[in-house]
Parts: structure tokens; sequence; C-alpha cells
């Protein structure tokens, strides 16, 4: 009986061994290939190439598969990828589009770096503001000038010094509101000459006046200013050295072409126009020419003074003088 129960024993060990060869067979899948089993990580850092630094959250996109990842905090991206040539896209708004082709040939890990340069704006820009086609002495320009002042002022043009008959600056400045001319020296009201000064075409002026701060503006004759600008409180674009009260003086621009400047000027004389007055005997003298006049008959031809005391003989009497007269 114990041969029979050795062999028993060794079919029942064979059997279980067929069975759990099988079970194991049937719950393992079949080995994949070498190309499934092997990818290779892509790495890389995507910076701007004008200032050297990495760009965060830039998307970079596989364009056979459509993947996309997004760049870290230190512009870095991650791909695994399959042997073969890729052909990455890096797109940001402001920057060029960067195609980069990565081809992976079995190596573990592959880096590539992405430099992205900025786009070139081009747009047309279109500024409207008030203006005004004239001269910058004119009336019309200078009240522009005044409204678009970011500060107090008041100015005057060499167009309307003219038709006032200013002959020089401070004759002009008494025209001008809120200023005080005091022989010939310009104050703003409430300010004393520590606090004014006074620039030609932007230059600050010193004074002729050794004991004095503020400048006399009689030494500028109207005819060869453009424009005075008075400004009467501070700003900050505009010289340090005055508090309130800065007279500015533009000199006359120079023509671009040649110009003719006419005027004239009508006047009357309370004491004498529409009223008889003594006239010379002689031509009319509407121009102001002498047109052959000559001294009534019995007036001496030297001069006519009264006769003395002491001296008769030199002179006229004085009842002859009254004649003469």
């Amino acid at each position: 009986m114990k041969p029979i129960s050795r062999i028993k024993t060794a079919s029942i060990a064979v059997l279980v061994a067929l069975v759990a060869t099988t079970a194991t067979a049937q719950q393992s899948p079949e080995p994949a290939s070498a190309a499934e089993q092997q990818t290779t990580r892509v790495v890389g850092v995507v910076r701007d190439e004008g200032n050297a630094i990495t760009l965060p959250g830039v998307p970079v996109e596989v364009l056979a598969t459509g993947d996309v990842t997004y760049t870290d905090v230190d512009g870095r991206y991650v791909f695994d990828l399959p042997p073969g040539t890729h052909q990455l896209k890096v797109f940001l708004d402001g920057y060029q589009e960067r195609v980069v082709s990565v081809t992976t040939t079995g190596e573990r890990t592959i880096t590539a770096n992405v430099g992205l340069s900025m786009q070139s704006f081009s747009e047309t820009v279109t500024v409207t503001a008030d203006s005004i086609d004239v001269a910058t002495s004119s009336a019309e320009s200078q009240m522009l000038i005044r409204r678009q002042a970011q500060v107090i002022s008041d100015n005057i043009g060499a167009v309307e010094m003219r038709s006032n008959g200013d002959g020089d600056a401070a004759a002009a400045m008494q025209r001008v509101t809120g200023l005080s001319l005091v022989d010939d020296f310009v104050y703003v009201r409430g300010l004393g000459e520590r606090y004014s000064n006074t620039t030609l075409n932007g230059a600050l002026m010193p004074t002729t006046e050794p004991d004095r701060k503020v400048v006399p503006l009689d030494l500028f004759p109207s005819g060869l200013i453009d424009s005075v600008q008075v400004v009467k409180s501070y700003s900050p674009d505009r010289s340090a050295e005055f508090a309130g009260g800065l007279v500015e003086i533009e000199p006359l621009k120079l023509p671009s072409g040649p110009t003719a400047d006419v005027s004239y000027s009508v006047g009357f004389n309370s004491q004498t126009t529409g009223k008889n007055v003594l006239g010379a005997v002689g031509g009319p003298n509407f121009f102001g020419f002498d047109s052959g006049r000559s001294l009534p008959a019995g007036i001496p031809d030297k001069r006519v003074i009264r006769g003395g005391r002491f001296t008769p003989d030199v002179g006229v009497l004085r009842s002859e003088l009254e004649r003469l007269g």
C-alpha cells in the first residue's frame, strides 16, 4: 500500500502545480513592446529674450497631440513624449509665437529652452486739441493761452500793444489786471519784489538796479516783443526763484518769409479840433511839410525881444511888442 500512496501524493502535487501555472498565465497581461515602454522627458525654460527673465504661466502645446501645459513660477515646463519628432508651440500675448522642433531618440531627458521676443506694435495716434491759426502775438492767441493755463496768469500780445500805443513793456503792463506798476517796475498785487522775477525767452534776467530785485520793463520796446506773460501763482515747471510773481517776456519771432506791417492812428485835440485858430500865411500843410509859408508884413527878420530899462535901443518897446504879437 505504501507505493500506491506515494503515487497519489505525487499526482496531487503535479495537478496543483498545473492549476497554479494556468491561473498565473491567465492573470498576467501580454508584455508591452519596447517602443511603448520607453518615453523621453522633455524639460525647458521659457524666457523673455529682451530682458532675460523667465515667463510664468506660458502655455506650451504639443501640436501632434494637442496636449498643453503651462510654465511654473520659474518658467519651467515638462512633457513625457514617445520617441520621434515633435513640434512644441509656445505662445503668449504680446510676444511673437514660437514653434520648436524636438526629436526624442531614447534618451531619458532632453532640455529644450525657448526664448520669446516681444511683438512690435504699430498704431496711429490722433491728437485733438484746441488750436487757432493766428500769430502768437494776436489777442485771439493770447486769450487761448490764458484759457489753457494751469495756473493763475495774464498776458498781452504785441498786436494789442500796438493798438494801444504802448511804446514799451512797462506801459503795456499797466493794462494787465492784478499788477501794480511803480517807476516802471511791475509787482503782483499783494507781493513784494522779493517774490518776483523776470525772464527773457525763458532765461532769468538780472536787474539793473543794485538795491532791487525786479527788472525795469521800460528797457524792452514793444516793437521787439511778441508777448508778455505774467504768472501770478507758483508752478513747478518754472524757475524756483519766484513764489507768485513772474513776468515772462517773449521776444519777437523771426518771420519765415517777407512781411509787411502797416498801421495808422487818428487823434484829436480838444482845444483846437473844430475851433477857429490863427493860421499862417501860405499853402496847406496837411502832411506836415512847409509849403512856402512866410511871415506877415511888418514882422522883423531878426529876433524880437523887449528892450530893457537900461538898454532901450536893443529891443522894441512894449507897445510895439504887443502889436507884433
